[in-house]
């Protein structure tokens, strides 16, 4: 890859504001919700690709290194989705104490745990939102990656039922 295209890369952007980002594609405003949407039918048309590749056993020595890079490429982004993740959970420990500590001493009307509780997770809908968000797309990659084992498993056996074929 030239270095112009790792910069561009998926696995290389940055989720700074995991929330609805203000960067505008056009004149569209991509929230995070359509920017996985387009990862996934990106990968999705990747893996596909790699699969279609099985056919042709001449291309079989391509395939692998490509299988290779692409299964790394995805254990990279996964590792930081998870990194993600993990910053979006310290943030949301953050706010949950400052709310419960609002609703204990500053809050008019005295609450108990549980409604404490309620206001906070409604207070911080949008954090949970972009959390859960990651992480069905940190799943998904995994899952991906899965895939991609199970392309690499299955070139071993198309070796071997050509190995098979030219022996009869």
């Amino acid at each position: 890859m030239e270095k112009e295209e790792i910069n561009n890369h998926p696995i290389f952007s940055e989720f700074t504001n995991v929330e609805p980002s203000e960067e505008k594609k056009g004149n569209v405003i991509e929230t995070i919700e359509e920017r996985f949407a387009i990862e996934r039918k990106q990968w999705n048309a990747r893996i596909s690709e790699l699969a279609k590749k099985i056919k042709d056993i001449n291309s079989i020595a391509s395939l692998q290194v490509d299988v290779y890079s692409t299964r790394q490429e995805l254990v990279e982004y996964y590792h930081y989705l998870i990194s993600l993740i993990s910053r979006k959970n310290i943030g949301i420990r953050e706010r949950k104490r400052g709310r419960y500590e609002f609703y204990t001493n500053g809050y008019d009307y005295k609450l108990s745990p549980s409604q404490k509780e309620m206001y906070i997770k409604v207070d911080l809908v949008e954090l949970f939102k972009v959390r859960d968000e990651l992480e069905n797309h940190s799943k998904y990659i995994e899952k991906t990656m899965s895939t991609v084992d199970n392309i690499i498993f299955g070139i071993k056996h198309r070796i071997s039922l050509e190995e098979y074929r030219r022996r009869l």
